[in-house]
C-alpha cells in the first residue's frame, strides 16, 4: 500500500472530546455544494465500484486514533484517523486494482484533492471549533 495522502486539522479538539464527537459533528454538518454532488456522483456509481464491498469497515476504534479499511473494484485502502497534540490527522493508504483502479483514482485525483478533502477539512476543523465552542459552554462552566 503507498500513502495517498496526509492530512491535519491546525484547530485542538477539546480535552475530552474523542473521535466519537468529532464523527459525530462531522454527520450532523452540511456538505458544501460541489463536494455533495461529488459524493452524490460517487453513490450513483456505488453498483458498478462497490460490488461485495461493506463500505468502510472498522479495523480498531479507540478514542484518540482509529483505521478503517476498505476493498471494491478499484482499490484496498485504508483510512487512519488520529490525534496528533489533540489535532485530528488523517492518513489514506492505496493499493489500486489493476488498469481499471489505477485509471479511476487518477480520474479523481483532480476531484479528491481541490473539492472533497479542502471541503472535508473546512467541515472538520468548523466541527473542531462547535465542540470546543460546546464544551466551553456546558452545563457546570
Amino acid at each position: 500500500m503507498r500513502l495517498k495522502d496526509a492530512w491535519r486539522i491546525d484547530e485542538r479538539l477539546p480535552e475530552g472530546a474523542t473521535l466519537d464527537d468529532l464523527e459525530r459533528e462531522l454527520r450532523g454538518r452540511r456538505r458544501e455544494p460541489a463536494a455533495a454532488a461529488l459524493y452524490g456522483l460517487r453513490r450513483a456509481l456505488a453498483p458498478l465500484l462497490d460490488r461485495n464491498s461493506a463500505g468502510f469497515v472498522p479495523v480498531y476504534l479507540e478514542p484518540a486514533e482509529r483505521l478503517y479499511r476498505i476493498e471494491n473494484a478499484t482499490v484496498t485502502a485504508l483510512l487512519h484517523v488520529s490525534l496528533d497534540d489533540r489535532r485530528p490527522r488523517l492518513a489514506v493508504y492505496v493499493r489500486p486494482h489493476g488498469l481499471f483502479g489505477r485509471v479511476y483514482l487518477a480520474a479523481i485525483e483532480p476531484f479528491r484533492r481541490y473539492v472533497v478533502y479542502p471541503s472535508l477539512l473546512r467541515s472538520a476543523s468548523a466541527s473542531v471549533t462547535a465542540l470546543a465552542r460546546a464544551g466551553s459552554t456546558g452545563p457546570g462552566r
